[in-house]
């Protein structure tokens, strides 16, 4: 596939430079650490380049392009004059970038906007109208394992998930009676394992590379055995909050996710669901070819399950958003600051949802939206989908608040220190901006009193006005003992 991509992008570099050799080099206007925020041209996401000049030269033969960025990111300190380009049809705002440049065809379309503009500065989280229990939780691979984890940790409060590429809960730190057992180390990757004999820990990835290792039985039980039957309020909920969920499964990591290993997740929820055909939907993208909108049957599934209703179609692209993107400072939320957070996530509210507050009526949802491994400022550059996204669409016409939380990928060369691994030995996994699906940061990871867990439900609980209170991770510890 890589190597399909390279060629792809050779062949359009080859028709850009016979083209330009006709017309004259183009002249762009370039701003040295900023990126040009606006929708990317569809067909050219993105263009590999090796100097920053061909990007301007893309943009000047490619229909509609106005402007463009380059993000170097993935690339190597040998590299620096190379990365990514992505072609936009104006330069709407310009946002300080760390990883490269933007530039636009015409100097006069430079957005006059101050710089930066006045949403990058960090802000505290507002008051919204989310109601108890319309809280889902969204996320792909890691984002996707910390997705189903606080699901089920906080069922009680949210209710239900959309997993793509995800573990069954609890499941990467869960010894089975069929796995292969290797040395613990200080470099383990899996430091707390529940159920190991002193010593020794799993083969990383177990329910992901060996789905036959799995028990799926022993998995239900885990929050009762350590926490007890009816849980235990600030630790974990109730599982039976889980009868009444909705759940979307999707497996498309081929290679990573074998077969078998999302359908594990899937046969854990059916036993914790009063109707898993009903309330649980599968898809597997590698068996099946896609022809329907994962987005919406992931919302459909599962946004309408909170909401009562059915999901209303998405704004149009041509109608103005009904809000927009801020970045709000997420150390104002934490109690550990040596967990791999970085300083600001995202949040998007449409403007009828702002509010709340005593007497809410829980007229709006939320999504929590988790990213993957690279934290917040990987390939994205740092920032969120633009207001044009099908997702931000169905949130504005479904009264959905968006919460992006963030993890800091660890990037010394361009700047950004997670210092997770100073304090948290075994945690290369959240050094490299992964969420903790490992028990990284301690036995608890899975409880609410996880690190990553309890701090994101402050967010939460910001947002939606909720007062339920989590316990510290050495109170839960030694409550849920199993």
């Amino acid at each position: 596939m890589n190597t399909l991509i390279t060629l792809i992008t050779l062949i359009k570099l080859m028709k850009i430079t016979q083209l330009l050799a006709a017309a004259g080099a183009p002249t762009c206007s370039i701003k040295n650490s900023t990126n040009c925020f606006h929708d990317d041209i569809p067909d050219y996401k993105f263009i590999i380049v090796n100097r920053t000049e061909q990007c301007c030269d893309a943009c000047s033969s490619t229909p509609d392009c106005a402007a463009w960025t380059v993000d170097r990111s993935n690339y190597s300190p040998g590299l620096e004059e190379g990365g990514d380009c992505y072609l936009n049809t104006a330069c709407t705002t310009l946002g300080p970038f760390n990883y490269g440049e933007s530039g636009v065809m015409d100097e006069a379309t430079w957005p006059e906007t101050p710089f930066p503009p006045s949403w990058w500065n960090l802000s505290p989280l507002p008051k919204t109208k989310v109601g108890k229990k319309k809280v889902i939780t969204y996320g792909h691979s890691s984002g996707g394992d910390m997705a189903i984890q606080m699901h089920v940790a906080f069922s009680d409060s949210i209710g239900g998930v959309c997993g793509f590429d995800a573990q069954p809960y609890h499941c990467a730190a869960t010894m089975f009676p069929r796995d292969n057992l290797v040395p613990q180390t200080d470099e383990s990757s899996v430091p707390y394992c529940y159920g190991c004999p002193p010593d020794y820990t799993l083969v990383y990835d177990h329910c992901k590379s060996h789905p036959e290792w799995v028990d799926v039985g022993l998995l239900p039980d885990y929050p009762r055995r350590v926490c007890g039957e009816a849980g235990l309020s600030g630790c974990m909920s109730n599982v039976d909050a889980l009868k009444d969920t909705s759940v979307y499964l999707q497996r498309s990591e081929c290679n990573t996710y074998v077969e078998g290993a999302e359908e594990n997740a899937f046969a854990m929820y059916a036993t914790m669901t009063d109707e898993p055909d009903k309330q649980i939907e599968f898809l597997d993208t590698c068996k099946n070819s896609i022809t329907n909108d994962t987005q919406f049957m992931c919302l459909d599934q599962v946004l309408s399950h909170v909401q009562g209703h059915g999901l209303v179609e998405p704004r149009d692209v041509d109608e103005a958003p009904a809000g927009e993107w801020q970045r709000f400072d997420q150390t104002m939320y934490l109690d550990d600051f040596n967990a791999g957070f970085d300083d600001a996530g995202w949040v998007y509210v449409p403007k009828q949802c702002l509010g709340g507050g005593d007497g809410n009526d829980g007229f709006c949802s939320m999504m929590v939206w988790f990213h993957g491994c690279g934290g917040n400022h990987n390939k994205v550059a740092g920032k969120p989908p633009g207001t044009d996204d099908v997702t931000v669409r169905y949130a504005d016409t479904n009264n959905v608040v968006l919460l992006q939380p963030a993890i800091l990928r660890d990037d010394k060369l361009h700047g950004f220190y997670n210092n997770v691994t100073e304090t948290y030995t075994n945690s290369m996994e959240i050094e490299r901006g992964c969420w903790d699906g490992y028990g990284q940061l301690g036995s608890d990871y899975a409880l609410q009193s996880g690190a990553h867990n309890r701090n994101i439900w402050n967010m939460i609980a910001e947002l939606s006005g909720d007062d339920y209170e989590v316990k510290q991770s050495e109170e839960c510890v030694a409550a849920c003992t199993g």
